[in-house]
């Protein structure tokens, strides 16, 4: 079985990303997993909500287009401590 976990942007801590390549060596016992890591839109500095939103649409364009036809699909959402979402 094929296991895609797709996320935008790179893990950017250290123990992050030894946390997911154990996690992954892991999981290679019973599936084969892989990472799919699209790049993230840029945004300005103080971006409006119209230009979040723009940004939301287009992240969520690559990630569909990672998605195989027939595919089983979970969606999690982690939004960093602090961030609200209307």
């Amino acid at each position: 079985m094929n296991i895609n976990f797709i996320a935008m942007g790179k893990l950017k801590e250290s123990w992050y990303r030894e946390a997911c390549a154990e996690y992954m060596k892991r999981l290679g016992a019973y599936v084969s997993p892989k990472v799919i890591e699209p790049s993230p839109v840029d945004l300005p500095q103080k971006p409006s909500q119209a230009q979040i939103d723009a940004a939301l649409r287009q992240e969520a364009a690559k990630i569909r287009e990672q998605i195989k036809p027939g595919s089983f699909t979970v969606a999690m959402w982690g939004a960093p401590s602090g961030w609200t979402r209307n």
